[in-house]
């Protein structure tokens, strides 16, 4: 699917969630698809890039870095559960979206993630830039 179609799938697929379910949070939204959501505390390259979460889909699941939430909250005004929603909804796009073909983009498939999660919560600007933070040195070095 090229990149563009699968961003607006993704924000319909969004918006088709919040018609019927409304303000329910992502985490909800994951349990009633039969996604289970955990918590786990991992590091990655030494300690120096840290990755807000992974998804699988045999079993359904979506695993929470509690380091990597932790990390952000204490150097941004961003509590905990609220970034934690919208982690859960990336993933949770990653995991409803069409599955990516061996030739598909895997920055595509980030870039509809994360317009969904956008959708879903509707974050007044792209969910990547928590990402980003992570990556800087204030953060990714303590």
């Amino acid at each position: 699917m090229h990149s563009k179609n699968l961003i607006v799938c993704a924000r319909a697929l969004a918006q088709e969630l919040r018609a019927k379910y409304s303000t329910l949070p992502p985490s909800i939204l994951a349990e009633l698809c039969g996604i289970e959501v955990q918590r786990a505390r991992w590091r990655v390259a030494a300690g120096r890039v840290l990755y807000f979460a992974e998804c699988t889909r045999q079993p359904l699941r979506i695993v929470l870095n509690e380091v990597a939430l932790e990390l952000y909250a204490s150097s941004e005004a961003t509590q905990c559960t609220q970034l934690s929603e919208i982690i859960i909804a990336h993933e949770l796009g990653h995991l409803l979206l069409p599955q990516p073909t061996v030739w598909a983009s895997h920055s595509a498939y980030e870039d509809a993630a994360h317009a969904f999660a956008q959708e879903l919560t509707g974050l007044p600007f792209h969910p990547a830039r928590y990402e980003q933070s992570l990556r800087e040195p204030k953060i990714a070095n303590e």
